[in-house]
């Protein structure tokens, strides 16, 4: 009697090797997954900056120092960035004219950061913009080695 298949013995150790990768692969693929929120969180930080910076050379171009202190200008939220147009929203139908309107999602958690601030000051005739982070991020470092504003 020649017969074709497998025993019981074969398929339950099939099992637990399947259970064992499993077991690796899972844990692996969901840290791969929050680390690509932190950087992309980390990207949305940088095209911030790069458009309060914009927005402050349009808006205060006149104000630049030549002094190599940093002197600030202004604190902006990036809700004024998206009503100005220099920032995009994340959800066309969100809501400008509220502070709480999720314009702009923190893409780690789908927080709002529209409430979130940018300085932005000059220094050595140059206008410049640092995100504001949390206290958290800020000690966290979450987007690597840079200077950390928190207040």
């Amino acid at each position: 009697m020649n017969k074709k298949g497998f025993t019981l013995v074969e398929l339950m150790a099939v099992i637990v090797i399947l259970g064992v990768l499993m077991g690796v692969a899972v844990p692996n693929a969901l840290g791969i997954y929050k680390n690509m929120k932190i950087k992309y969180f980390c990207e949305k930080v940088s095209t911030i900056e790069q458009a309060a910076m914009l927005y402050g050379q349009d808006k205060y171009g006149e104000e630049v120092t030549t002094n190599s202190n940093e002197l600030s200008l202004a604190k902006v939220s990036v809700i004024d960035l998206v009503k100005a147009g220099y920032v995009k929203k994340d959800d066309d139908k969100c809501q400008t004219s509220s502070n709480t309107s999720n314009c702009v999602k923190d893409p780690r958690d789908d927080s709002s950061l529209d409430r979130t601030k940018v300085e932005i000051y000059t220094k050595s005739r140059r206008i410049y913009a640092r995100y504001i982070y949390t206290n958290t991020d800020a000690t966290d470092k979450v987007c690597g080695d840079k200077v950390y504003k928190t207040s």
